[in-house]
């Protein structure tokens, strides 16, 4: 066998494991743990707020819900988070995540969305 087709049948493998890493984006925090730098929430400002690293919603007296989100569009994320919910409404619990949603009224009525 030829010596140079024995490496580079040794060596191909490695470089084209090396270039799939290389080529892989790096993951970046969207939540600074400080400030709302990357978000927005038009009209609902003051129901979002960070404390000690976390992100806290909260509803006003007629209980609105109020949505937050990104002011940037992304297209291949990976989502993680931990969510907890304080207190209860007369329906229970309403809220959760929403991705790619078009800007309509969902729901009437009693909800909480992040």
């Amino acid at each position: 066998m030829n010596p140079l087709r024995s490496r580079l049948s040794v060596l191909l493998p490695f470089a084209l494991a090396a270039a799939a890493f290389a080529s892989e984006p790096k993951l970046a925090p969207l939540f600074n743990g400080k400030d709302l730098t990357n978000f927005q929430a038009e009209g609902a400002a003051e129901f979002w707020r960070v404390e000690n690293g976390v992100l806290i919603g909260e509803n006003n007296a007629a209980q609105k819900g109020h949505m937050l989100w990104t002011k940037k569009e992304y297209k291949d994320f990976v989502i993680e988070f931990d969510a907890r919910w304080k207190g209860t409404t007369p329906r229970g619990v309403d809220t959760g995540v929403e991705m790619r949603k078009p800007h309509i009224q969902l729901q009437l009525g009693v909800s909480g969305s992040l």
